[in-house]
């Protein structure tokens, strides 16, 4: 994995959204995954030494600007964090726009970013989280299955979480939060299904109505910084 460009850090700057809440900028990486141009923000919290990270990855009709706000309540708990866009999202075009067969592949720009986190000095490569939400949530235990060495996932209402992915949680050593609504189809007992599997290191929150993915933000409006808290727990302690 390769690193094309990174622009100057804007150091730590804090804006205010317009409900109020912080927006954390950061600084615009862009990342080579097999021909794609993967554009990303990586916000690091000033620190004399590595800190943790979250790798945030959006749903298919949104972009990387879904977690602004959560991007900034983990740098608050001292975690790092990159919000990307996956190959045919948001400005992550180069090759085209998304289609069932290129988001199938994502989990190669899933991979490319956490080696890009592993491999920072500022960075602890042993406390990697990420955070999934609808298709990216499978893509990114597809990416753990072929070399992402995680330790925390949140999976937000992946309604295409396979079998292969169900099989690996339940042997995984990693931490697990599903969280889903039950006004979002089967996805909810899917979401449960899959912590069931993982007594111990994985957990359910089912919501009884809210929608999907990161639209639950919306109904929950303290769901950002329940996460954030979540990873401080898994990741940082």
């Amino acid at each position: 994995m390769r690193v094309l460009a990174a622009c100057g850090m804007i150091a730590a700057l804090l804006l205010m959204a317009a409900c109020g809440e912080p927006e954390q900028l950061g600084e615009r990486v862009e990342l080579e995954s097999d021909g794609w141009v993967i554009v990303g923000d990586l916000v690091e919290p000033e620190s004399p030494e590595p800190v943790p990270a979250v790798l945030l990855l959006h749903m298919m009709p949104t972009d990387r600007t879904s977690y602004n706000k959560l991007a900034g309540f983990l740098a608050e708990r001292n975690i790092a964090s990159l919000r990307i866009d996956l190959r045919g999202h948001g400005e992550s075009i180069n090759q085209g726009e998304h289609t069932q067969e290129i988001n199938a592949e994502a989990w190669r720009d899933i991979l490319a970013a956490y080696n890009f986190l592993a491999e920072r000095e500022s960075i602890k490569p042993e406390r990697i989280g990420i955070l999934g939400a609808s298709y990216s949530g499978e893509q990114a235990v597809i990416a753990a299955r072929e070399g992402a060495d995680v330790r925390a996932f949140v999976i937000l209402s992946s309604g295409s979480f396979s079998e292969n992915s169900i099989q690996f949680v339940a042997n995984s050593s990693a931490h697990w939060q599903f969280i889903a609504a039950e006004d979002d189809g089967d996805v909810a007992a899917l979401m449960r299904r899959a912590a069931d599997g993982a007594p111990g290191l994985a957990a359910a929150t089912i919501y009884p109505r809210g929608g999907h993915g990161t639209y639950l933000f919306s109904s929950d409006r303290e769901l950002e910084k329940k996460i954030a808290n979540w990873f401080l727990d898994h990741l940082a302690n």
